[in-house]
């Protein structure tokens, strides 16, 4: 990888059909062209070692099967959770990096990174798509930076959970309700995006986007989900764990709620002026 080849030989159940063989194009285009010599010898000196280890450290981390976030679980109100530390994600996401995982059931969103890596060239969205790249990269170094100064429980003691919530269609007869909502207070901000607002309380950040958790975070996309997603890429892990939402035409309707994830990023832009902006 220091030399960033440009393909790599496919293993057995992994990736995608066809030629065989993985592209690396947009991960060697971010080393090589966009990294200074600083920032490359950080991530081969210190990052990329640090992320075989968060990979090793699956089978220790994760001696159990994490339980999947399914579908159809159920009549009225469907609540699944799962509970995860912060070295279980590191772990698991290193692993999805370097594209360990088989392949799943069309049903799931996909883990592995092997489609960003691998896009092909495009003048507006390519630089883009790097910048989500760096993003996630931003993180591992921070992680195994802290894990390296503090100790396992620095991350041990960091907890993300992911519910499946959802409603059936009866449920719903709200939309026709004329009863107040009592004392909520609504304000409207015309300005800044939902990551940046701070408004008092725990807010709640909502994304209305892709029934695949995640759309193209770790392929072709950088608009609200996957932006939000590339600067807490902790949230990245729910594509192993959700199945697909459904719909209203399923009878029942799903939203998928992360709570406790790290943001490690800023940025500036929005889809292809899409920019990595440091801690």
């Amino acid at each position: 990888i220091r030399k960033c080849m440009s393909t790599a030989k496919k293993q057995a159940g992994w990736g995608f059909g066809g030629s065989g063989e993985w592209f690396f194009k947009q991960l060697q285009a971010l080393l090589e062209d966009d990294f200074d010599a600083e920032e490359r010898e950080s991530f081969f000196g210190t990052t990329l070692p640090g992320m075989v280890k968060l990979a090793l450290m699956l089978p220790s981390v994760c001696p159990t099967p994490i339980p999947l976030l399914r579908q159809n679980h159920g009549p009225g109100s469907v609540q699944q959770e799962v509970l995860l530390d912060s070295l279980q994600i590191a772990s698991l996401l290193a692993n999805a990096f370097f594209c360990t995982f088989p392949d799943g059931p069309d049903s799931f969103p996909g883990i592995n990174f092997w489609g960003l890596f691998e896009m092909p060239y495009d003048p507006k969205r390519s630089p883009a798509n790097r910048q989500k790249l760096r993003c996630i990269i931003h993180y591992f170094s921070r992680q195994t930076l802290r894990l390296e100064a503090e100790g396992e429980a620095a991350l041990t003691n960091r907890f993300v959970s992911f519910h499946r919530r959802g409603i059936t269609r009866d449920a719903r007869a709200w939309f026709g309700s004329v009863t107040p909502l009592g004392f909520a207070e609504v304000a409207v901000q015309a300005d800044g995006t939902i990551e940046d607002s701070n408004p008092p309380g725990e807010p709640w950040q909502a994304d209305f986007a892709n029934k695949y958790i995640g759309g193209g975070v770790i392929s072709n996309g950088c608009v609200q989900e996957e932006i939000r997603l590339a600067i807490s890429p902790e949230g990245i892990i729910s594509r192993a764990l959700a199945e697909v939402l459904l719909g209203e035409d399923s009878g029942i309707s799903e939203t998928l709620l992360i709570v406790g994830s790290e943001r490690f990023c800023n940025y500036t832009g929005y889809a292809a002026g899409f920019k990595f902006a440091g801690d």
